[in-house]
């Protein structure tokens, strides 16, 4: 087992949160608000569009089925790699959200204590019970969390090669987007998750209408 961190977004910290513990395939805490059991991440370098030939292998180079122990594909240039995703089945990631840290109580030397605050939920540390003001002066980036700071833990279950525009509306909706509403076009998962990716990734080239290659990663809540 190897334990990687991953970053999120306020919203999907809140998804994964709603997300119960321990429960496969994975469930919300409260059915009415999302909850999140995937991501999907672009995969460099791209596969060919029009003759990806994605291959699973064994680690001894035998053909087998998806989700196999290695994957190639041939890119725009014609040239067979290896795609080697970040996270792999068994990984156990934590999570590095928006937080900060606030004074609570003093230690037994008479210094203050300080707690780590999580803006998702407005949450103080080891007082989960608490609840904090969700605009502190100073909120740290996420990147910036450091490990004993995490809270949140996710053990991969599987990881598979598809393109973006193959996700199902039952795939959109465990990304942990909220559906469109009804007046909105086409109000459905997917649309949401569709808008949840462009502003996430076309700035980067990686647009919806791009339809890029991504690996899809399934993962189940655990607790520290």
């Amino acid at each position: 087992m190897r334990e990687k961190p991953i970053l999120f977004s306020t919203p999907m910290v809140q998804a994964l949160l709603n997300t119960k513990p321990f429960t496969w395939p994975a469930e919300p805490i409260d059915p009415y608000k999302p909850f999140k059991s995937m991501t999907r991440r672009v995969i460099h370098p791209q596969p060919d569009k029009d003759e990806p030939n994605i291959v699973y292998t064994t680690i001894e180079g035998f053909q087998t089925a998806p989700p196999g122990e290695e994957i190639w594909a041939e890119t725009e240039k014609g040239e067979s790699v290896r795609l080697k995703p970040k996270y792999e089945k068994g990984d156990v990631l934590w999570v590095r959200e928006t937080w900060s840290t606030m004074p609570y109580g003093q230690c037994n030397d008479g210094s203050v204590n300080l707690e780590y605050a999580y803006k998702a939920d407005g949450s103080l540390g080891n007082f989960p019970e608490i609840t904090i003001a969700k605009n502190l002066d100073k909120w740290h980036p996420s990147i910036h969390m450091p490990r004993e700071a995490a809270r949140l833990f996710l053990e991969v279950k599987s990881v598979r090669v598809e393109q973006l525009q193959d996700i199902s509306e039952k795939d959109a909706k465990a990304e942990g987007v909220g559906k469109l509403p009804p007046w909105a076009e086409c109000g459905t998962f997917l649309r949401g998750f569709e808008a949840l990716w462009d502003n996430l990734n076309a700035k980067r080239g990686y647009s919806w209408e791009s339809n890029p290659w991504v690996f899809c990663y399934e993962f189940m809540r655990v607790e520290k």
